[in-house]
C-alpha cells in the first residue's frame, strides 16, 4: 500500500496503533523507494527530538547500508554541501524551522513526519515550515491523527496532500462545523464525505486487527498516598487557593472566579504528581529524598522491580 502511494508521487498517512512498527515499515519503504531513485537522492526524516536516536539505532539495526546524518548540535549547518552524500537525513522539530533555509533548496524524494500529531495546529512555526519543504512524496506517522477534533486530520493532510481537502475555510464549512455536533443535519453526510476522501491515503490499523492472539488489555489502577510533605503543601495551596477564589467571586463574579479555580486545580493536581511541579521555591525541596518529592516514587520502583524481576519491558508515560 505505501509503495503504490509513494511511487506515484502521491502522500500516505499511516495511523497504526503504538508497537505495530510504522518505524521499521517507515524504513523498509525508504529502501524500496531509494533503489528505484537516482544516486544522490536523500530522504528526510522529521521527528521528536526525544526519537531522534531511536531513528538512527533502527536503522544501524535494519538498514546498515545506508548512510544516516543526524542533523543535531552547533555545527549542524557545516553538513548542508555535503547533503548528497547520505541516503538519509534525520532532524527534530524543534529544529526545522530555525534550520528551514537548510533545507529549502533540497529536493527531498521523500519526506517522512513522525508523530505527525506535532503539526495538528497549523499556526506553529513547525507546521508552517514542514509545508514549505519540497518533498517528491510524503508520508505521515501517528497513531493519533485526530485529538482534538477534525482539523488535526487537515492540518496533517496539508504535509501529507497539500491542498487535496481544500482550503481551511472551506474544510471548516464542509467539514468541521457540521461534524462538531451530532445535532447538525449534515453531521452523518459531511463524516461520511470525509471518510471517502481520506481512505485512499490512510491506513489506519489495531493491535487487534494485527495481532490477533494477543489477549484483552488489562487495566489496574494503583492508589498511592501523598507523601507528608505532599499533603501539607496540597492543604496549603488548597486553602489559599480557595481564599483566591473568594476574592475573584468578589471581584467579577461567579464568571471570573472560573479561572482563578482552573489554575488552582492544576497546581492541586502538579503536587499531586510531584512538588517539584508546583513551581515552589527550590530551597523548600529541595534536599528532600525522592519518597517524600512524590508518594508514586515509591510504588512505581515497586512496580518496576516486579516488572523486571520476571523479565518484563516497561514503557511509562508521565
Amino acid at each position: 500500500w505505501l509503495a503504490q502511494r509513494l511511487e506515484a508521487g502521491q502522500g500516505a498517512l499511516l495511523g497504526d496503533d503504538m508497537g505495530l512498527g510504522k518505524t521499521l515499515q517507515s524504513i523498509a519503504i525508504i529502501r524500496h523507494l531509494l533503489k528505484r531513485s537516482p544516486p544522490g537522492t536523500q530522504t528526510l526524516v522529521i521527528s521528536p527530538k526525544s526519537l531522534v536516536t531511536n531513528w538512527l539505532a533502527e536503522f544501524q539495526r535494519f538498514a546498515p547500508d545506508l548512510k544516516v546524518l543526524v542533523m543535531q548540535g552547533s555545527k549542524r549547518q557545516e553538513f548542508q554541501d555535503s547533503f548528497c552524500d547520505y541516503n538519509v537525513i534525520i532532524t527534530s522539530y524543534g529544529l526545522i524551522s530555525r534550520d528551514l533555509e537548510l533545507y529549502k533548496t533540497t529536493r527531498f524524494a521523500l519526506g517522512v513526519v513522525d508523530e505527525a500529531s506535532f503539526l495538528r495546529n497549523p499556526d506553529t512555526e513547525t507546521a508552517r515550515a514542514v509545508r514549505q519543504l519540497n518533498f517528491g512524496a510524503r508520508l505521515a506517522l501517528t497513531g493519533t491523527p485526530v485529538e482534538n477534533g477534525v482539523r488535526d486530520l487537515w492540518s496533517i493532510f496539508e504535509v501529507v496532500l497539500p491542498g487535496y481537502l481544500g482550503t481551511r475555510q472551506s474544510f471548516q464549512e464542509r467539514f468541521e462545523k457540521p461534524m462538531k455536533s451530532s445535532s447538525h443535519p449534515e453531521s452523518i453526510n459531511a463524516a461520511s464525505r470525509l471518510r471517502r476522501l481520506i481512505r485512499p491515503f490512510y491506513l489506519r490499523r489495531t493491535k487487534k486487527e494485527v495481532l490477533k492472539d494477543l489477549p484483552e488489555k488489562i487495566e489496574q489502577v494503583f492508589w498511592c498516598e501523598m507523601s507528608p510533605a505532599q499533603s501539607e503543601i496540597y492543604r496549603r495551596i488548597l486553602e489559599e487557593g480557595r481564599e483566591e477564589v473568594r476574592a475573584a467571586r468578589r471581584r467579577s463574579g461567579q464568571g471570573g472566579a472560573r479561572m482563578t479555580m482552573l489554575t488552582v486545580l492544576l497546581r492541586l493536581r502538579q503536587v499531586c504528581c510531584d512538588i517539584r511541579l508546583a513551581g515552589l521555591d527550590r530551597e523548600k525541596i529541595e534536599g528532600l529524598p525522592a519518597d517524600e518529592l512524590s508518594g508514586k516514587w515509591p510504588g512505581l520502583a515497586q512496580r518496576l522491580d516486579e516488572v523486571l524481576a520476571g523479565g518484563g519491558k516497561a514503557l511509562i508515560f508521565s
